[in-house]
């Protein structure tokens, strides 16, 4: 998780997304909107942004969720994306690989748990995909 805020720190800080146009300004805007959906689609539910889903807790398949089964993790991701296209540097790719490395790897782990909690959860990720729809 430490690893995980310092990359999205390091990517986010110093970028003025304004000042470099829709390429850098369009994807985090989307993924801001993908993100808040989420939270809102979470709002019913006792799911929480830590990854062990909570007692009671309910399996989320609607609204953005229907298609990606992390969209928080893809608004990160997107956000991120948009910091690093708007300074790049190759200290700034690496980071963004890693910060996409350790959130391959947390989804995975959260995976597992899910898989154990819900019933349905292999059969939701059969009409799913895990980050972006019709790529992955």
């Amino acid at each position: 998780m430490l690893t995980q805020m310092l990359c999205i720190g390091i990517l986010v800080w110093p970028v003025r997304y304004w000042l470099y146009g829709q390429w850098t300004l369009v994807p985090a805007i989307i993924g801001v909107v993908i993100g808040l959906l989420a939270v809102w689609e979470m709002r019913s539910s006792k799911l929480r942004v830590h990854p062990a889903p909570a007692k009671g807790a309910v399996l989320i398949a609607t609204g953005v969720y229907a298609y990606v089964r992390h969209p928080m993790y893809t608004a990160v991701l997107l956000v991120t994306a948009s910091g690093l296209w708007g300074n790049y540097n190759m200290f700034r790719l690496c980071v963004w690989l890693l910060l996409v490395a350790v959130l391959v790897y947390e989804l995975t782990l959260e995976e597992q748990m899910l898989q154990q909690q819900f019933a349905d959860y292999q059969k939701y990720q059969q009409h799913t995909y895990r980050l972006l729809p019709w790529l992955y």
